[in-house]
């Protein structure tokens, strides 16, 4: 049986009692809209970062173009991933692909999507940002994205993964 303690616009409380060999047991969890993030990587090996003013933070951080998964687009985070592209960076994907889905713990049931761009072109259609969106890009060798990823600098750490993980599997990426 599942309860919803707390209903907020994108957080869940929720307690579920689970019957197991006739033993009960009480469990708590933070169940979260899911998000995407978008890897894009340039034809001469480079990759967009964007800086991005987060308050919450403690002000500018670096990071991969990101957001929330609308309840419309549940069941095909892709559209998000391409809508998020739009909003923040004004890119139109060609061709984009699932490269993980992170679930960051059992306590915080929570669904991240990364996808990879390889593909893409730039559009002068400015998308509308949210309201107190704050961004600024860049192209970066995938040398300063890795620095950037290892040194803490990118504090969403599925998006510093998502370029490690990226680079382990394209280690030609990684000589100078």
């Amino acid at each position: 049986m599942k309860k919803v303690n707390f209903q907020g616009k994108k957080f869940r409380i929720i307690t579920e009692t689970i019957r197991k060999d006739k033993k009960v047991k009480i469990m708590e969890y933070c169940q979260r809209n899911s998000s995407v993030i978008v890897l894009v990587v340039t034809k001469d090996n480079k990759t967009l970062l964007i800086k991005e003013n987060r308050p919450e933070r403690g002000g500018w951080c670096w990071g991969l173009p990101s957001g929330g998964v609308e309840r419309r687009e549940e069941k095909k985070p892709i559209i998000a991933a391409k809508r998020e592209l739009n909003e923040e960076v004004n890119l139109v994907a060609k061709k984009i692909k699932l490269f993980f889905v992170s679930k960051p713990s059992g306590s915080i049931k929570w669904k991240r999507y990364v996808y990879i761009v390889e593909n893409f072109i730039k559009t002068n259609n400015i998308a509308k940002k949210d309201d107190d969106e704050e961004i600024k890009t860049c192209y970066l060798s995938f040398a300063k994205a890795l620095t950037l990823a290892l040194d803490g600098s990118i504090k969403n750490e599925t998006a510093a993964l998502a370029i490690i993980r990226y680079l382990s599997k394209k280690r030609r990426l990684l000589v100078k």
